[in-house]
């Protein structure tokens, strides 16, 4: 009898290989980008790629997460906003007061 423990592989390489795969989306989606950005259908609007293919279209990052979440679990999906600039915050470090 095999157990489901004994075929699964281990988690810290799961999680590496879940990186390398996220990191390969957002390689292909910043190549894209430009053609997004001309395309009335995506500009401004949140993208899920999956498998250097865009899989759905929505307004709301946390509502993308929120469906495939439930409708792929544990896949990787690159969820983006397409916009020209991504916000960049300068967040002051703090400091110490003696």
């Amino acid at each position: 009898m095999m157990h489901a423990v004994e075929t699964e592989k281990p988690r810290h390489s799961m999680m590496a290989a879940d990186i390398r795969a996220l990191r390969a989306e957002l390689k292909h989606f910043m190549k894209i980008k430009a053609e997004l950005l001309a395309d009335e259908r995506y500009r401004g609007r949140v993208v899920a790629m999956k498998d250097k293919q865009i899989i759905d279209v929505g307004d709301d990052e946390f509502d993308l997460a929120i469906k495939f979440g439930k409708t792929h679990p544990g896949a990787v999906i690159l969820i983006r906003k397409v916009v020209l600039d991504d916000a960049v915050y300068d967040l002051p470090s703090p400091e110490v007061v003696r």
